[in-house]
């Protein structure tokens, strides 16, 4: 009989499951108001994930599925990024 220890969640679907949710209100933010966010914003609501790389996985997803659309570029203001060039984002059209 499994315990409630050995039952296993998988993190990166978890953040990402958040993540996806996070961007899908900083889109609706964005039409609602004509402005743009980054990553720095979804780090702000979902914290860091495990893995740098989820950052990029959650914004292809979002605009695969037409839930936002790239506008341009900033540099980042997490510390961790160390002003690293990062994309705006808005809702899609």
């Amino acid at each position: 009989m499994a315990t409630a220890a050995a039952i296993s969640t998988d993190p990166r679907a978890e953040w990402l499951a958040e993540a996806r949710e996070s961007i899908e209100a900083l889109a609706a933010w964005s039409a609602k108001y004509g402005t743009t966010f980054t990553a720095d914003e979804l780090r702000l609501m979902t914290g860091e994930p495990d893995h740098p790389n989820w950052f990029g996985s959650a914004f292809n997803t979002a605009r695969i599925a037409r839930i936002i659309e790239p506008v341009g570029f900033t540099t980042s203001r997490a510390r961790s990024r160390h002003g690293g060039v990062i994309r705006t984002w808005r809702a899609a059209a």
